[in-house]
C-alpha cells in the first residue's frame, strides 16, 4: 500500500470543462453512441491509449489535457480485449480487467470529489466487499488510490525508464510532469546555507522510492515540515506542540498539535527552530567530526560563524 502522509493537500490540477470531443469518445466507449467505431484497436485502445506525436493519447493537446483525461477517465470503463492477448498488458492499458484495478469516477457533477484519497479499511485490493459499495467515500483499490487527484503525479518514479506503466504511469517521469511544487535540483544536490535558513524542509518530498530522509532537503511528516520562516514566527519552541510530541501520540493531525496551526508564533517542533533564521548557525556545533556542513545548523569555526 502506498505511503499515506498526512500534510496539507497540494492543490489539485485546474480541470476544464468536458469537451464534446471527451463526449463523443466516451458514448462511443460505452456503446450509446451507434456511430461505427471505423478501424483501430477493439474497445478504443487506439483513441485512449494510442500514442501521437510526442507519446501523448491522440486528441490530448498538452500535458495539462492528458493529466485531465488520466484522473477522470483512466480504469474507469473495461477492457473489451481478450485476456488471453499476449499483447496486452494490463499495467499500461487505459481500461479496467477486474475489480482491483477499477476506478470508480472520482469527480462529481458539482465539481466535487466523489472519494477521499485514503484507503478503505473494509475493502483494499482484496476479495473483500465493502457494505456502502460503489457509494462508499474511501478508495477501494490501488488505481483509485494513486490515480486520485490527492497523488497523481505528487512524486517522481522510482523506476524511470525501467517502468512498464509508461505514459500512463500515476507517478512523475520528469520534474516538468510533477503537480507539487519542488526545488531546483541544484538546490537539492547544492543546498547554500541562505537556502536552508529560509527554504530547508518547506516544501513535502516529491522523491520516490527510499532515501536519506534526515539529509534529504524535503519534509516527509509534520515532525519534519517546517512553515517558511517569512510568516513571522520566532526561534522560540511552542509548548504545546512540545508536548504533544512528548506524549508519545505520533498520529495526530497538524492542528491537534497546537490549536494556533499554522498561525502560531512559536516554532513548532525541531527543524523549526534550529534553522529559523534567527537560530541557524549562531552556535558552535558540538560534533568535533561533524560532515553535515550546511545541513547542520550550528558553526564550525569563526569561518562559518
Amino acid at each position: 500500500m502506498p505511503e499515506i502522509m498526512h500534510q496539507p493537500p497540494p492543490p489539485a490540477p485546474l480541470l476544464g470543462e468536458q469537451s464534446p470531443a471527451w463526449r463523443r469518445r466516451r458514448r462511443r466507449h460505452s456503446g450509446a453512441d451507434n456511430s461505427p467505431q471505423g478501424g483501430g484497436s477493439p474497445g478504443g485502445l487506439e483513441v485512449f491509449g494510442g500514442a501521437g506525436r510526442g507519446g501523448k493519447p491522440r486528441g490530448m493537446g498538452d500535458e495539462a489535457q492528458k493529466v485531465e483525461w488520466m484522473l477522470r477517465e483512466f480504469k474507469t470503463a473495461p477492457c473489451s480485449l481478450e485476456a488471453s492477448s499476449s499483447s496486452h498488458d494490463h499495467r499500461c492499458c487505459p481500461f479496467y480487467h477486474s475489480g482491483r484495478d477499477r476506478r470508480r469516477p472520482v469527480f462529481l457533477d458539482n465539481g466535487g470529489l466523489a472519494y477521499q484519497g485514503e484507503p478503505c479499511t473494509r475493502q483494499f485490493d482484496d476479495s473483500r466487499t465493502c457494505s456502502h459499495g460503489d457509494a462508499c467515500n474511501l478508495c477501494h483499490s490501488s488505481a483509485e488510490l494513486l490515480y486520485h487527484p490527492d497523488f497523481l503525479r505528487k512524486r517522481l518514479c522510482h523506476q524511470a525508464r525501467r517502468c512498464p506503466r509508461g505514459k500512463f504511469c500515476a507517478f512523475a517521469h520528469a520534474r516538468q510532469e510533477l503537480l507539487v511544487p519542488h526545488f531546483l535540483e541544484q538546490e537539492e544536490a547544492e543546498p547554500t546555507e541562505e537556502f536552508i535558513a529560509y527554504r530547508f524542509k518547506t516544501q513535502w518530498c516529491p522523491i520516490g522510492g527510499p532515501h536519506d530522509w534526515e539529509n534529504c532537503v524535503y519534509a516527509h511528516t509534520y515532525r519534519d515540515w517546517r512553515r517558511v520562516p517569512i510568516l513571522g514566527y520566532t526561534s522560540h519552541p511552542c509548548p504545546r506542540w512540545t508536548n504533544s510530541v512528548t506524549s508519545g501520540v505520533s498520529e495526530l493531525m497538524y492542528s491537534e498539535r497546537c490549536p494556533y496551526g499554522i498561525a502560531c508564533p512559536l516554532a513548532h517542533g525541531a527543524k523549526e527552530q534550529l534553522y529559523h533564521p534567527q537560530f541557524y548557525k549562531t552556535s558552535p556545533c558540538s560534533d568535533s567530526e561533524c560532515r553535515r556542513g550546511p545541513l547542520c545548523a550550528f558553526t564550525h569555526g569563526e569561518h562559518d560563524a
